[in-house]
């Protein structure tokens, strides 16, 4: 899952439930 984050957040929101593609798009964006 930490790759698809890397490589692009949409992706992973898309791949992930909303609740933990908001979780993983906001550890992104700090992260970023």
């Amino acid at each position: 899952m930490m790759r698809s984050v890397y490589a692009s957040p949409q992706v992973s929101n898309q791949i992930t439930s909303n609740e933990e593609g908001q979780d993983r798009m906001s550890v992104s964006k700090a992260r970023y």
